[in-house]
């Protein structure tokens, strides 16, 4: 458990504490924005790998303690979750963001019109989802703006399709338990 408390602190630390603040511009006016970006990404890759890591030692740990049990009717929720998380995080690192850095001339369009950060809002709904349904942590979700659907059922769309099925075929071999609950599966 503290080693996954460690790797969270690190990768909220690099965002919290570097990114968007004074020591943000100290260090890219040292090595250039470039440099920074690429350093930046490597550096929250890492710390997302190591979370991911120490998570599924936590997990497994006999330490872990489970306080309260969402339900089976709530797990199965999770196909569906994690398709919606999908058609967030797809079109979010895959469309031109006017709040990222260098490219604030990208239009807003798609899924923009809903949240500049459809990413963080994917990654925020699948894991507050798994949170809840693995009775360790309880979230509520919020949001407004206006949705214009033939903005955002584009080819990008149709990737985080194809990638979501890739995840429900192959998350049996990568995480050794299957996406679907056994009983979708029996006759």
């Amino acid at each position: 458990m503290i080693l996954l408390l460690a790797a969270a602190a690190l990768f909220l630390g690099i965002h919290l504490l570097v990114s968007g603040t004074r020591l943000r511009d100290v260090i890219t006016a040292q090595i250039g924005e470039k440099a920074y970006t690429g350093l930046f990404a490597l550096a929250s890759l890492g710390a997302l790998v190591w979370l991911c890591r120490t998570f599924n030692s936590a997990d497994i740990a006999p330490s872990n303690t489970v306080l309260f049990d969402a339900g089976q009717s709530f797990r199965t929720l999770g196909i569906l979750v994690t398709l919606a998380a999908f058609a967030l995080v797809v079109p979010g690192v895959t469309r031109g963001n006017p709040s990222s850095a260098g490219q604030e001339k990208a239009p807003v369009n798609g899924v923009l019109r809903i949240t500049r950060h459809p990413f963080l809002w994917g990654v925020m709904l699948w894991s507050s989802y798994h949170l809840i349904a693995t009775g360790t942590f309880a979230a509520i979700l919020a949001g407004k703006n206006r949705f214009v659907a033939r903005e955002y059922c584009d080819w990008r769309l149709g990737l985080a399709l194809l990638l979501f099925a890739a995840f429900l075929w192959f998350h049996s071999s990568i995480f050794g338990v299957p996406a679907f609950p056994p009983t979708w599966l029996a006759r």
